[in-house]
């Protein structure tokens, strides 16, 4: 219940503020917060809004899948072989630093317009995360416990599995939660920038195009809204399945 009054107290303030800066600008490209909520009703009864969402969610979690299958193996082998890490160091630190919107004509040349193109963003950036925090977690293994481990005579597979994924877990968890995030936002703004059927960036996009201003800043509160509770979600299983992190 404390959560519910503290949702419900956040989103007070925001509607104030909101109202605030609507007053003292003036302009007709900011609504009130009661015609961005009869724009949201409007939205409840679009059939295409629900569209929208199952395939900007599809594209998300389609690419965050596809991230974690490269990213941590990829993390736990570097983690673990440090030295050929050290091999790749400048590739992976440069790719990561590469900004994923400037890739936009890239991947538009390879992928086409299809929904390739928008899911290979996610994965190429959400990877570095992942793989990142995968390798620092391996790396921040309790030496004791390998040892301990090295000491029974294990297996690597038994060290990896029984040892060192427990252990980096938690750094793992980290790298997800932001890969969450930045999944839903990378994919909604390639659904704006290469243009699609149905996606949340889309609509946006249409939105403005057709001057329908309340309707457009109540699809951006609803990709707001799925953001907090997927990731608020992610946390919830996260405590429950980690429950030894930080202990």
């Amino acid at each position: 219940m404390r959560k519910l009054y503290r949702i419900i107290f956040g989103i007070i303030i925001l509607i104030f503020i909101w109202e605030i800066i609507v007053l003292l600008s003036g302009s007709i490209f900011l609504p009130s917060s009661f015609e961005i909520g009869k724009g949201f009703v409007k939205l409840l009864d679009n059939i295409y809004f629900y569209s929208d969402i199952g395939a900007t969610l599809i594209r998300m979690f389609l690419g965050l899948i596809i991230s974690i299958l490269i990213g941590i193996p990829l993390g736990l082998f570097f983690g673990y072989y440090g030295r050929i890490y050290l091999l790749f160091e400048f590739i992976i630190d440069f790719l990561r630093s590469i900004p994923p919107p400037t890739l936009f004509p890239l991947f538009m040349l390879i992928f086409g317009i299809g929904n390739v193109s928008k899911i290979a963003p996610v994965v190429f950036m959400c990877t570095f995360f992942i793989l990142i925090n995968t390798m620092y977690g391996v790396k921040n293994v309790k030496d004791i416990r390998l040892k301990t481990g090295k000491l029974f005579r294990l297996s690597k597979f038994s060290l990896v599995k029984n040892i060192i994924i427990p252990e980096a877990l938690p750094y793992i968890a980290a790298g997800l939660r932001i890969s969450i995030s930045l999944s839903l936002i990378l994919s909604i703004v390639f659904e704006m920038f290469v243009g699609t059927k149905y996606g949340i960036g889309q609509r946006i996009i249409n939105f403005q195009l057709l001057y329908d201003i309340p309707e457009m800043y109540a699809m951006i509160i609803v990709a707001g809204l799925f953001g907090y509770i997927v990731n608020n979600v992610f946390v919830y299983y996260e405590k429950k399945t980690i429950h030894w992190s930080g202990k």
